[in-house]
């Protein structure tokens, strides 16, 4: 039997060729950092899922959610975590956006 190995950066840039399948990562590449960040500023405090969701007053199990990505927070409980854990939430423009709109 023949077994080969391709790297997973490898199949995402032949993936990320297609249009929607770019689309489709970029939406979620943003959920996921968005969510990590919650997870590493939550740990960062040594803090468990309940300590954090106590301290937000939304449920443990809506926070367990959050992280496992089975759900994204609604901007009321976004706001709530943003503001325990002390971080700003801020809308960037991308990159491509600036050029593009530069005259």
């Amino acid at each position: 039997m023949n077994s080969t190995t391709v790297s997973l950066s490898t199949v995402l840039k032949e993936e990320l060729k297609n249009p929607e399948v770019a689309l489709s990562f970029q939406k979620h590449r943003q959920e996921v950092e968005l969510v990590m960040q919650i997870i590493a500023a939550r740990k960062a405090r040594h803090w468990t899922q309940h300590d954090l969701a106590q301290r937000a007053g939304i449920r443990q199990q809506a926070l367990s959610r959050i992280e496992c990505q089975k759900t994204f927070p609604n901007l009321k409980s976004l706001v709530k975590l943003a503001d325990v854990l002390e971080l700003e939430l801020v809308f960037v423009p991308r990159q491509s956006t600036i050029s593009e709109s530069t005259p």
